[in-house]
């Protein structure tokens, strides 16, 4: 088991959870029965105290943060009207009913939904969450299955609580959202992961990963191969350096290629619509080595998860990591653009 010598900072030194956008980390900053308003500092990663609250409100649930987020312009370009993000991590609102009177504590919450929120222009969503495995809110899955006014309270804590006797009342409340848009608020506002080791690469399945990618993509494939008469459909996927797709593994594959088998007309009377992976059991090293013998120039590709404008690859995300390394070790000069 990896432990820490030194306490992480709760923000950057924590993970997101155990499975983000639907199951995440939550930083306990405030609690039902607080009315100072904690937050964390940002240069010692120790709560301190804001501001003691004006409002006669009490906070309807657990208050706090998603470790490794950020809410900045990619969160912001999913709130209508936002000028931009409010440049901190992600907050989150988690129901529970047994009541945790301490902050500083982390725990694992399920995604629900969201409240939309404006703080002087700058998006400042709230993640509705319920604790994982919690006796009386743990089968909730959906933002429409929480009780209207545990909502209704939320929406009017977070419309009041900077409210200020006179002077313009700068925050605004949406309508909540769903469990759906909540995820992608969630996986806007995570890191695209950097600097992993190869093993945990492997291991993990990662926040780039997309819902059922090859699955549907598969499936247009297939749909349109069977009204062309075609017999052979070819997918890139690979299993030695897959970086934790789980649609990228032969086990994937054969399962596809048997419901090909028996979902389509062509399978059903004989001429199945074969799936081909040549690439499936590759190195990354071979597979780049191949790419050369047949006069690839890679100088014109790029496999970095957030290449700038100008092209050119971070070099530290899982995709980059794994390219150079593949370079590395098939002897050849890498000629990717690294900003």
């Amino acid at each position: 088991m990896e432990f820490s010598r030194w306490r992480p900072h709760p923000w950057h030194g924590l993970s997101p959870g155990p499975s983000p956008p639907s199951l995440v980390n939550m930083f306990v900053e405030l609690t039902p029965f607080d009315l100072v308003k904690y937050e964390v500092d940002k240069a010692s990663g120790y709560l301190k105290v804001d501001r003691a609250q004006r409002t006669s409100s009490l906070p309807p649930s657990l208050y706090g943060f998603i470790p490794q987020t950020y809410a900045g312009p990619s969160v912001a370009a999913l709130m209508p009207g936002a000028s931009g993000g409010d440049l901190d991590p992600l907050d989150i609102c988690v129901l529970c009913e047994r009541p945790i009177t301490r902050g500083e504590v982390l725990l694992h919450a399920k995604v629900v939904g969201g409240l939309p929120m404006l703080d002087n222009g700058e998006a400042d969503d709230k993640i509705l969450a319920v604790l994982r495995d919690d006796p009386v809110y743990g089968e909730i899955a959906e933002l429409d299955q929480v009780p209207g006014v545990l909502v209704d309270r939320l929406i009017h804590y977070f419309s009041t609580y900077k409210r200020q006797r006179f002077g313009d009342h700068k925050v605004s409340v949406g309508e909540p959202y769903n469990r759906v848009h909540a995820e992608q608020v969630i996986t806007a506002a995570i890191a695209v992961p950097k600097h992993r080791a190869l093993e945990a690469i492997a291991n993990e399945i990662p926040v780039t990963y997309v819902p059922a990618r090859n699955t549907i993509l598969l499936s247009l494939a297939l749909g349109y191969a069977e009204v062309l008469g075609a017999c052979d459909i070819f997918i890139g996927v690979n299993a030695v350096d897959y970086s934790g797709y789980p649609d990228c593994r032969p086990e994937f594959i054969a399962a596809y290629q048997e419901m090909a088998r028996l979902a389509t007309r062509a399978g059903i009377e004989g001429a199945p619509i074969t799936l081909h992976t040549p690439l499936i059991r590759l190195s990354k090293a071979a597979i780049i080595a191949t790419g050369q013998a047949l006069g690839v120039d890679y100088s014109k590709t790029v496999s970095c998860y957030q290449a700038d404008e100008q092209g050119r690859a971070c070099g530290v995300c899982d995709s980059c990591r794994i390219r150079r390394d593949g370079f590395a070790a098939a002897g050849l000069v890498d000629p990717t653009r690294y900003r």
